[in-house]
């Protein structure tokens, strides 16, 4: 079910058939969709990579970027339903900041659990997530 959603996803953004070139281009527009990129200006696939990066690093350096983090870190390891509820509506206000959360993190069963939930509820935040996965390991980024 979940695999089925993010692929429809990236389907509706890709203007035929699936091929390792489309998933890419549709996978790039979806994560600078979610960064909130210029989406009137046309890039080459390359150019929108590094402004995709670059925008990325910014987030992950600013102030708020660690405020929502804490907050993130305690929904996960969270047990108890109405705190789960309570932080899962601060958290999903910024998709910017959740799709830079750890993209190539080492998953346990929490953030397994976490990534189902995501998925099923943003998909197109799970996209730009394994999309900056790839630039990060495309660039030896250590994560």
């Amino acid at each position: 079910m979940i695999i089925d959603k993010i692929l429809r996803v990236i389907q509706q953004y890709t203007p035929s058939n699936f091929t390792a070139d489309s998933v890419i281009l549709a996978m790039a527009e979806i994560t600078a969709e979610q960064l909130g990129i210029n989406r009137k200006r046309i890039y080459e696939l390359d150019e929108l990579i590094d402004t995709i990066y670059n925008t990325y690093n910014e987030i992950k350096t600013s102030s708020d970027f660690n405020e929502y983090i804490s907050g993130l870190k305690k929904l996960i390891l969270s047990r108890n339903e109405i705190e789960f509820d309570r932080e899962m509506k601060k958290v999903f206000m910024e998709a910017k900041f959740l799709l830079s959360f750890y993209p190539g993190m080492k998953q346990n069963d929490d953030i397994k659990r976490f990534r189902r939930l995501l998925s099923v509820f943003m998909p197109k935040v799970v996209v730009a997530n394994l999309f900056i996965s790839l630039i990060l390991q495309r660039k030896g980024v250590e994560v």
